[in-house]
């Protein structure tokens, strides 16, 4: 990793693990081309070592990835505050195995296109419940939620543009109630939810790809 103090600036993409030694060299890097960062976590819990990059530098970041490769119940804390702060052109960020417990930091977020958000099966409070602060980011096309509590889709009525969503292992997540407002929706996942009605899809009248797994209480395709 210490190479990267060497370079001159000229790096766009740069992956690493997210330990505090890496975290300082980061840091220090001259780093102000940077478009795509993706750090992984491989420890055993705490909180991550989020790079201080300088706002020159992650005022052009527009992809943000965060990876833990952890046992899910230390499953590691994340500061979404933290992570995206400068990040004012950001376009896609993704969350997978960390915990994020609030998404409040994305309302300010204008350009986020694609959110992946992926918590761990068993540990759903460790994880969003609430999709609220999405209703600001009119620009967001694709959505992937999967193992939390989210109950209420309503907040992805604001998100016009919406193409894409995949939502799953979500048990508290009994309708799709808001979807109609999503009229360039063309591609719903849903996997393992609760949702005993498919209504509000049919207002989607762009929805192309529907695909349906281990909705138990689903017992009719009506409406689509």
């Amino acid at each position: 990793m210490l190479w990267l103090c060497q370079s001159e600036g000229h790096l766009q993409r740069l992956a690493a693990d997210c330990d505090d030694d890496s975290a300082a060299v980061i840091s220090a890097a001259p780093l102000s081309k940077l478009r795509a960062l993706s750090l992984e976590h491989k420890g055993a819990g705490g909180k991550w070592s989020v790079p201080a990059l300088s706002l020159t530098a992650s005022a052009g970041l527009e992809e943000l990835c965060f990876n833990a490769h952890i046992f899910p119940r230390s499953s590691t804390l994340l500061s979404l505050k933290e992570a995206v702060r400068g990040c004012s052109q950001l376009c896609t960020l993704s969350l997978k195995g960390c915990r994020v417990l609030d998404l409040s930091a994305l309302a300010d977020c204008v350009h986020l296109e694609k959110l992946s958000a992926f918590g761990f099966i068993g540990c759903f409070s460790s994880f969003i419940s609430d999709l609220a602060p999405l209703g600001g980011c009119a620009k967001l096309k694709d959505l992937s939620v999967v193992y939390s509590l989210v109950s209420d889709l309503a907040p992805l009525g604001s998100c016009v543009e919406l193409q894409d969503l995949s939502i799953g292992g979500c048990p508290r997540l009994e309708s799709l109630e808001g979807l109609q407002a999503c009229r360039e929706l063309e591609r719903l996942g849903m996997n393992s939810l609760p949702v005993s009605s498919l209504e509000p899809l049919s207002a989607c009248a762009q929805l192309k790809d529907l695909n349906i797994y281990q909705c138990v209480y689903l017992n009719s395709l009506a409406y689509i």
